[in-house]
């Protein structure tokens, strides 16, 4: 041992003398400017390495730090000199543990092998300083790296899935996999024996011929050369043998089943009995798996009722699934012809048809001519707002109507509207009619079809309107308005083509005179009024809401109105306000200002308890007018400037009370001068989020960073020391599956990550 140290020290003592030499040989010399050259520098002097034992060092170790290995690789530890074999198996640590056997290549290479290696597990390996050499000397410092083992490889997605049935005969096989099958070089790429983009170990029952290509890395194609046999029941299994590109096996086999159909048509165009078809339309037959072209063409025939054949060619679309007759002369007008298909129709993989034999019926378009008119012709007591119709049959050209139908009647038509509707042929006409008038629609000859063909003769249906419909409503477009105390209560009302209205009047509290939707309370009075306004037009009626005539108590009141000689749907109700006090409101998302006048005199009303409530009579806030009679009112932060809140002074039935809410503000709404309005509050923190790549895959991890700012009038400020942001991420089909409360950091920062789960459904997800 003291000639192991002794040794030791000396080799020691010689590399600092050599150091030093060396050193002091470089120190730099001044010297005066001269004309002879500068002489070279001198060679450093050689540092001869003494013999004898050194600290020994690994030259390398495998898997290398941070690579990722299948769960049977070994741990290979290389050093620079022979080595104390068991000094070394004991200064070696596995974490997580695991069992294994150390084999020595030589005396400077050990090979260890670990028993079982758990997957998507990460390993970190140590080699401790007490790892010595043959020589006793042990390492200078500890060896660290970590590497990590293979997440088991597995098939996450088949299409069609297990079970599918009524496939087609041209349906591919899609195959996706968790993770890497191919290098990348092999995206699109057929798949191919003995090649880097080998193809895929598949087993398919019954047996079929096919081909396989990689979409891309994890995503494998197989498509059958002739297609799956009609009505049959395939088995495919991806065999344990599938290795990824980092060597991951599959550790169980992927199995799943579908079925294919039995070849049918799915569709005919023209369906079956149709009227009214195109002299140039074809036919389209639908099938739900691809065809032979040239036997199921063969097996098509359009024939007359005459039986006569029609000429025209066939092609065919999405692969042969789609057969298309396109007639090589237009057919002919008024007549019914028969599809036929043959029973020698049949599938690409030569099956018959579900039911062989098929045919159908349809009837081109007639000539054209008018069918009817709507009113009818003689038709009394026509609505005005009803319009007239016209409906024809053919093939109608829209250009040649307008010109060719004409109205009259002894006074000018107003605003006059048409339109044709192709599809059904009919022609509507809308003016503004007058009541009790007769009006006439003419057709004239000339009207043609898009073939040429025309209405050789003119028809007209002449029609009355009857009286305009009775109609009663407030002579004001607000739900809602205020009267003066002073006054006599009454209410002007438009009234037409009515006798007799049914009144009733009740008191409203606070609460349901500033809700929206019509309520009522208790009864104040009931009446009936009677009216002869001039036959067809409207007049102005004055309704009092007192039986003597005269004011009302101030308060909130509702009057109600209905007629049986009215149909349903007008305003019925009218909320009133009776104040003898003015309110003005204007309401922020943070502050209210209210300003209260006296309603006879204009004068501001100072010293006055103004309270805000919203439509459940909660009290929000409350302020008292200053000498001017305003009042500025602090509030709460409100989100929602849409929800109603009132301002109100004194109380109902008392003197001193008026009333003013957010609903009222026709004429001086900010769009009333041209002026954009973002009813909602602005928000009080904004939020930059990102995440460190845009494209994932299932099992992946997610890492996402964040920034958040709080908007004091658009300046961004840190927010708040403590403040905690809530991070939640929902998938493909809108489900929660992760969330998490962060903290920010002093910059106002946050960052996690989310990893997603194995089977995660494959879409655009948000966090």
């Amino acid at each position: 041992m003291h000639k192991k140290l002794s040794h030791t020290f000396v080799w020691l003592v010689i590399i600092l003398v050599a150091l030093i030499a060396a050193g002091c040989e470089q120190l730099p010399t001044v010297k005066l400017p001269t004309e002879e050259p500068t002489p070279a520098p001198p060679t450093p002097t050689a540092v001869v390495m003494p013999e004898g034992p050194y600290p020994p060092a690994v030259v390398s170790y495998t898997p290398l730090s941070g690579e990722e290995v299948t769960t049977d690789a070994e741990i290979v530890l290389q050093f620079d000199q022979p080595m104390d074999r068991d000094s070394v198996m004991q200064a070696l640590r596995i974490s997580p543990e695991v069992e294994g056997e150390g084999e020595w290549q030589d005396s400077r290479t050990l090979v260890y092998q670990p028993k079982a290696l758990a997957s998507a597990t990460r390993y970190r390996v140590l080699v401790e300083p007490s790892a010595a050499s043959e020589e006793g000397v042990p390492l200078s410092s500890e060896l660290a790296f970590a590497f990590s083992t293979l997440s088991p490889l597995d098939v996450t997605r088949v299409d069609p899935p297990d079970g599918a049935v009524d496939l087609r005969a041209d349906t591919p096989l899609f195959i996706t996999f968790n993770r890497a099958m191919v290098p990348l070089n092999c995206t699109g790429q057929p798949a191919q024996e003995n090649s880097p983009c080998a193809p895929l170990p598949l087993s398919i029952e019954p047996q079929v011929l096919g081909n396989g290509e990689w979409i891309n890395t994890s995503l494998y194609r197989f498509t059958p050369l002739t297609g799956w046999g009609a009505g049959r029941a395939y088995d495919v299994t991806v065999e344990p043998s599938a290795t990824s590109v980092g060597g991951a096996p599959l550790a169980v086999a992927k199995t799943w089943d579908f079925s294919t159909a039995q070849p049918r048509i799915v569709e005919v165009s023209p369906q079956n009995g149709a009227k009214g078809i195109r002299l140039d339309e074809g036919v389209r037959i639908t099938f739900n798996t691809p065809m032979d072209s040239e036997v199921t063409g063969g097996a098509f025939t359009l024939v007359t009722d005459e039986g006569l054949p029609v000429p025209g060619a066939i092609t065919w679309l999405d692969n042969n699934a789609v057969l298309i007759f396109t007639p090589t002369q237009q057919l002919a007008l008024g007549t019914r012809y028969t599809i036929r298909l043959g029973e020698r129709a049949r599938a690409v993989t030569s099956a018959p048809l579900e039911t062989p034999g098929a045919w159908w019926t349809f009837t081109t378009v007639p000539y054209p001519s008018v069918v009817s008119f709507t009113p009818f012709a003689g038709a009394e007591g026509i609505g005005v707002n009803e319009p007239a119709r016209v409906t024809f049959e053919g093939a109608i050209d829209p250009q040649t109507i307008d010109e060719h139908v004409e109205i009259a009647a002894d006074e000018e038509i107003d605003d006059l509207y048409t339109y044709f509707d192709q599809q059904t042929g009919v022609y509507r006409l809308s003016w503004n009619k007058k009541p009790q008038t007769e009006y006439c629609i003419g057709v004239e000859a000339g009207i043609a079809d898009i073939y040429g063909n025309t209405i050789d003769e003119g028809e007209v249906a002449c029609f009355t309107t009857g009286d305009l419909p009775p109609f009663i409503g407030a002579a004001t477009s607000m739900d809602a308005v205020t009267l003066d105390a002073a006054e006599p209560a009454e209410i002007y009302f438009l009234v037409r083509n009515l006798t007799g209205a049914s009144f009733s009047l009740s008191e409203l509290s606070e609460a349901n005179f500033i809700k929206a939707w019509e309520t009522s309370g208790a009864a104040v009075r009931d009446w009936t009024e009677r009216f002869d306004p001039p036959d067809n037009a409207a007049e102005v009626a004055q309704v009092a809401l007192t039986r003597g005539g005269g004011p009302l108590p101030t308060g909130y009141y509702a009057l109600e109105w209905e007629s049986n000689e009215v149909q349903q749907g007008w305003q019925r109700q009218l909320k009133i306000a009776v104040i003898d006090r003015h309110v003005t409101l204007k309401l922020a998302a943070e502050e209210a200002l209210v300003w209260v006048t006296d309603l006879r005199t204009g004068q501001p009303v100072t010293r006055t308890a103004v309270q805000l409530t919203d439509e459940e009579d909660v009290l929000l806030a409350a302020g008292t007018t200053d000498m001017e009679g305003l009042a500025r009112i602090p509030l709460s932060r409100r989100e929602n400037l849409w929800e109603r809140v009132a301002a109100v002074v004194g109380e109902p039935g008392s003197p001193g009370f008026g009333v003013a809410f957010t609903g009222w503000n026709a004429d001086v709404s900010p769009w009333d001068f041209d002026i954009t309005l973002d009813p909602s509050a602005a928000p009080e923190n904004n939020i930059a989020l990102s995440t460190d790549r845009p494209l994932y895959r299932p099992g992946q991890r997610v890492k996402f960073k964040g920034i958040l700012r709080q908007d004091e009038d658009v300046q961004y400020a840190l927010p708040e020391p403590d403040t905690q942001v809530t991070v939640s991420a929902r998938d493909a089909r809108w489900t929660e599956f992760y969330s998490e409360t962060l903290p920010l950091s002093e910059m106002g920062a946050f960052d996690g990550d989310i990893e997603l789960p194995e089977d995660a459904p494959i879409g655009r997800y948000a966090l």
